[in-house]
């Protein structure tokens, strides 16, 4: 199946795992803002997020971890704001 069938599937939960991202990366600082939002408005680093979505679907489960658990793929991390995390958004746009 095309790769635009997956997207167009999963468009709806990809949107609010972008949705989780930004809220784990907000931040009072206006240049990790800039830069959380170029991460996540690029798009990339999506395949591992769509792969726990799906198999979340596939075990039957619906509930919102389900978000957090694919955000996690992207930042490689539990989801959970740390006081690295800013650095690591700042390599990642940088590296």
């Amino acid at each position: 199946m095309p790769s635009q069938y997956f997207k167009t599937l999963l468009a709806p939960e990809m949107a609010e795992v972008d949705r989780v991202l930004r809220a784990s990366l907000d931040s009072d600082v206006a240049l990790i803002r800039q830069v959380a939002d170029y991460i996540i408005g690029g798009g990339g680093k999506r395949l591992r997020p769509a792969l726990v979505l799906l198999s979340a679907r596939a075990c039957g489960y619906e509930g919102p971890h389900r978000y957090t658990l694919a955000a996690g793929e992207v930042t490689q991390e539990d989801g959970v704001l740390t006081d690295a995390r800013p650095a690591g958004v700042l390599h990642s746009a940088t590296g």
